[in-house]
């Protein structure tokens, strides 16, 4: 409905400018040196814990939604340590170290999702 989509937007928009406000005043009082090109991944960061708060509240959740704020919020994590010099190796010399991380994560993925399903069917039983 009509009502609906204007509260969404309401929200969205609240969220989105508190977050907004809180990164500001933590960049100009913690990180003053950093430069505005720099932290690019950290509104990428915003953008997604937006989205992820979205999808979160809404009912049914929103796996369209949901998936893809997950992968932002990742990849902003990923690219932040980069962006503001905590990780001084380039990101190309760090994902050619550090690839196979990805099959371990996948495969701790894939047994936590095997291992709740178990779980639960358990539960159903009793």
């Amino acid at each position: 409905s009509i009502n609906h989509k204007a509260n969404a937007r309401y929200f969205l928009t609240g969220v989105f400018l508190f977050l907004l406000g809180v990164f500001f005043i933590f960049s100009n009082i913690v990180l003053p040196d950093v430069g505005f090109m720099s932290m690019w991944p950290a509104f990428m960061l915003l953008f997604g814990i937006v989205l992820f708060i979205y999808s979160m509240c809404k009912r049914p959740r929103q796996i369209n939604i949901l998936v893809p704020s997950v992968a932002i919020i990742i990849m902003a994590v990923i690219f932040i340590p980069f962006s503001f010099k905590i990780i001084t190796v380039s990101l190309f010399r760090f994902v050619a170290a550090w690839w196979p991380i990805l099959f371990i994560v996948a495969g701790i993925t894939l047994l936590t999702v095997y291992f709740v399903s178990c779980i639960k069917k358990t539960r159903k039983r009793f």
